[in-house]
């Protein structure tokens, strides 16, 4: 690398925030990755975060090419022809190989390109990806600090949140959280993303938007890389949270997405958040993540009050046994608990199962598949177990030898594909079989299909819903 090349100067830089083409329907943000389930698409928190943080100071331009699956070549010829000097672009395990390749490509036409990336990928395994990648000038550990800025005006040394090259030297400043655990930036620049042309089946009012209200989470779930600590739990100030708020109302925004790990970590926090969405009549709709053990009826009241419409639980398994073998903390009667507390306020819920934890047998299984019916959420996701980088899981599953060969060094995992692991108990084939079946068994009830279809809230609505219908089914085939 040339110190031509990494000789910043402080100036104003024009900056394209780009979310990569792909051979499939990529989801990567948040530190996470995969393919979609269906043919829908959102923001990606990290880019927007970044917008908002960047664009006080820079020249932003944002290509999202996921939204309309834009063909590779016609991203690379449309990005040749912009007036860029730096690229921050987001990846993730389940495209690397792909992203990596197109940006290296465009590294090599246009010289003198700062190329900065972000995801779970990089952060957990930042020294042998920044090694081998020479085309990366630095990547980025956190988008929610100024961190960024201080790297593009002329850095002389170690920067947090980053690792970057200058004068054939490499200096990491590791992740550092805020030292009072809280953050607030500057009002993301949603108007350069498509906004209007993002669909999601739980949406109901369209346009909607990504917003962040925390990151991380204190929990240690062995399958979520959340779970060794990274990145540190930290909380957005509710007035900057606020202030987006009345940015997205400006813009016509009738649904919000938090994109937090969970919401109800600080309810302190997210109770003041709540009041303040009420005080200031916004109408928002909105969803988020949360935990079964967290939520209780005073809780779930002002979420409510405050547009709450649809809450996702992580509940994983049936199978009490599984549950605590993977140190998710909860037990099925809090599950239970927390479904009928919702349905009492009037807040839907979409349920999260994983099939096919290394422990698990087709009995086991079973027991999920029942219990989804059981509890009867008014959506569910159905993922196959995937040794995600930077997991407690991965590490497992390397050393028992459950993952295919040609993956073990692979950083490949996808919890919408065909499995990657055996476990002890259940082959590749038994996993993808059983996951059908939960697939089957829950979305195909009578009963469920009319409760879908009696909620249909119009037009677009009613193609999102058949779309991730004809996805489900087109989905059981292996590819």
């Amino acid at each position: 690398m040339t110190n031509q090349l990494v000789n910043l100067e402080s100036k104003r830089r024009k900056i394209l925030l780009l979310n990569p083409p792909g051979s499939k329907r990529y989801n990567r943000d948040n530190f996470c990755s995969g393919t979609t389930k269906g043919n829908y698409s959102w923001e990606p928190i990290d880019l927007l975060c970044l917008s908002g943080i960047l664009g006080e100071k820079h020249d932003i331009n944002v290509i999202d090419a996921t939204v309309n699956m834009t063909p590779r070549k016609e991203c690379f010829d449309e990005i040749m022809k912009m007036d860029i000097d730096t690229i921050i672009f987001i990846t993730g395990s389940a495209s690397w190989k792909e992203d990596s390749g197109f940006i290296k490509k465009i590294k090599e036409r246009k010289k003198g390109l700062l190329v900065i990336g972000i995801g779970g990928i990089l952060i957990f395994n930042k020294d042998k990806m920044f090694r081998e990648n020479k085309f990366l000038d630095a990547i980025l550990f956190s988008f929610t600090s100024n961190d960024i800025l201080k790297y593009l005006d002329n850095p002389s040394g170690k920067i947090n949140n980053i690792i970057y090259r200058k004068d054939n030297k490499v200096f990491d400043g590791g992740i550092v959280p805020p030292a009072d655990r809280k953050f607030s930036y500057a009002v993301p620049r949603h108007d350069l993303f498509p906004i209007r042309d993002y669909r999601l089946p739980i949406i109901r009012r369209y346009p909607f938007a990504n917003i962040l209200s925390s990151i991380g989470c204190v929990y240690k779930c062995k399958f979520c890389f959340y779970g060794k600590g990274t990145p540190p739990f930290i909380t957005r100030d509710v007035e900057n949270t606020i202030e987006e708020m009345k940015a997205l109302k400006a813009l016509g925004v009738k649904e919000l997405r938090f994109m937090d790990y969970d919401l109800t970590t600080n309810k302190a926090n997210l109770k003041k958040l709540c009041e303040r969405m009420v005080e200031e009549k916004f109408d928002f709709a909105w969803h988020a993540l949360a935990r079964v053990d967290e939520v209780d009826e005073g809780l779930l009241s002002i979420m409510k009050k405050s547009g709450c419409k649809t809450l996702l639980f992580g509940i994983e398994s049936g199978d009490q046994r599984i549950l605590d073998l993977y140190s998710k903390g909860t037990t099925l009667e809090q599950i239970k608990k927390a479904f009928e507390l919702c349905k009492n306020v009037g807040i839907e819920i979409l349920a999260h199962f994983i099939i096919g934890l290394p422990g698990e047998d087709e009995a086991s299984i079973n027991k999920t598949i029942d219990f989804s019916i059981a509890l009867d959420a008014d959506y569910a996701d159905f993922s196959i177990a995937a040794p995600y980088v930077g997991t407690v899981m991965r590490d497992e599953a390397i050393a028992n030898g459950w993952i295919d060969k040609k993956y073990e060094k692979d950083v490949y995992s996808d919890s919408a594909q065909y499995p990657i692991m055996n476990t002890e108990t259940l082959s590749k084939d038994d996993v993808w079989r059983l996951k059908n079946k939960a697939v089957r068994k829950f979305f195909f009830r009578p009963s469920y299909i009319l409760k879908r279809t009696l909620r249909v809230g119009s037009v677009t609505d009613f193609f999102v819903q058949a779309g991730m219908a004809l996805s489900l089914l087109l989905g059981m085939a292996r590819e």
